[in-house]
């Protein structure tokens, strides 16, 4: 296995994540009903937060990606 393809995720492995992702988010920000306002926005955020992780490692984002180089 070479560098180039520890940088490349298969499919299935991007679809499972990216989508475990916003559904953690999606039922964090259920969970955020019925609280304080302070506790709501907090959960929001980091509901928010989940999200667009989950929809970066969908979209195979480069920040996600490693840069060390070992030969």
């Amino acid at each position: 296995m070479t560098s180039s393809d520890n940088q490349k995720d298969c499919l299935a492995c991007r679809l499972i994540s990216g989508f475990g992702l916003i559904a953690m988010g999606a039922y964090i920000f259920s969970q955020s009903k019925n609280r304080k306002k302070i506790e709501m926005n907090t959960m929001r955020l980091i509901s928010g937060s989940v999200v667009s992780l989950g929809l970066a490692r969908l979209s195979n984002a480069s920040f996600l990606k490693s840069s060390n180089s070992e030969v």
